[in-house]
């Protein structure tokens, strides 16, 4: 309901086949004024631009395809999905010619030695709190995954617990809140044990 799906369609139609990278902007121009509308340096073409994979819960594959058909029917899609999925597919070779890939968490899991053989745009969780648990096989086989950009979707990041917090921000970006080990020390003690207000702000 926060409208998640059509806002990552809306950017993957933005970047769709540009042949160029994501282009972040420098806030601060001369003298130190707020400049969001001034035009960025494009950065050169590249070969070709890779599918985007999207992983979701196998109930949300249906909604999902929909979403794609009827506001973004330009973006090219394939379903990697179920039991019939045919695991022979060379997915390097298919890429090119798709714009999103859709697939499961489950099918992450059990496939996870050819999709490392694929490098994607954007690897995008959807309801991403299913690797809340960094122990489990679905978090250890997601983050193999190579893209050149990481995005997770989610209305409820904490479930159980902070870690839950920690095993999501280690998908998007290796190491920011240190090994799950220095988080727990750091963070979850003091603030789940404690309530301490000093490292929940320092967390924030």
């Amino acid at each position: 309901g926060l409208g998640k799906t059509l806002q990552t369609l809306t950017l993957l139609l933005k970047l769709k086949r540009t042949k160029t990278g994501v282009i972040i902007r420098n806030p601060m121009a001369a003298g130190g004024q707020l400049d969001l509308f001034s035009q960025a340096h494009e950065s050169a073409d590249v070969e070709y631009q890779p599918a985007s994979l999207i992983v979701l819960p196998t109930s949300l594959v249906h909604n999902w395809d929909n979403e794609i058909r009827k506001f973004t029917p330009t973006l090219k899609v394939y379903k990697y999905v179920g039991s019939q999925r045919n695991k022979a597919i060379d997915l390097n070779k298919i890429s090119p010619f798709y714009d999103i890939i859709l697939t499961t968490y489950g099918t992450v899991r059990n496939d996870i030695k050819m999709l490392t053989n694929t490098g994607f745009f954007y690897a995008i969780l959807d309801e991403s709190q299913f690797i809340k648990n960094p122990e489990s096989k679905t978090y250890k086989a997601i983050i193999q995954l190579r893209a050149s950009h990481r995005l997770v979707l989610t209305g409820t990041p904490i479930e159980n617990s902070l870690s839950d917090l920690w095993s999501q921000m280690n998908f998007l970006n290796p190491g920011l809140l240190g090994n799950l080990s220095f988080f727990r020390n750091m963070f979850i003690m003091p603030i789940e044990k404690q309530a301490s207000i000093e490292q929940q702000q320092q967390l924030q």
